[in-house]
């Protein structure tokens, strides 16, 4: 039987106040660290994130910004990378009728060529977790602003 007022969670152990086993809290709820992240990669395929400590990941990938915003319609992935090619692209991000809708179910990080200062703001105003330089990034970086992202 249960002690009164203990949690009915599977794996609860009320002795050590934690899930019995190794969990993370997302959103919220506890989730077993084996389940992967779902990435939905808007852009092309970046560097192997599997090799990453901050993993693991399951990765989705779309060509453009209309896919991705189907790809949000159908089920909402834990964060959404959009790998833009010049600032034209970042500057028409910001009117991208499906960024509300991402920035509220996913995070959202942003990689650009050379992104300036006003650009930057403007988006992490917008919902947008962060923003980084494309030259700069390595899968290392990269899995861990998205894992980190996530965790926000």
């Amino acid at each position: 039987t249960r002690a009164r007022g203990a949690p009915s969670i599977p794996g609860w152990s009320r002795a050590a106040g934690t899930m019995a086993r190794r969990c993370i809290v997302h959103s919220g709820k506890r989730r077993p660290v084996t389940v992967p992240y779902r990435i939905l990669i808007v852009g092309g395929m970046p560097a192997d994130l599997a090799a990453t400590p901050y993993g693991p990941f399951a990765v989705s990938v779309c060509e453009s910004l209309a896919a991705a915003a189907e790809q949000l319609g159908l089920a909402p992935p834990d964060a959404v990378l959009l790998q833009l090619d010049d600032a034209a692209a970042l500057a028409a991000l910001a009117s991208w009728p499906a960024l509300t809708h991402a920035v509220l179910d996913a995070a959202v990080v942003v990689t650009a060529p050379a992104p300036d200062a006003a650009a930057t703001l403007a988006l992490l105003a917008l919902g947008v977790q962060d923003l980084l330089p494309a030259e700069e990034l390595q899968a290392a970086t990269l899995a861990r602003v998205l894992r980190l992202a996530i965790e926000r």
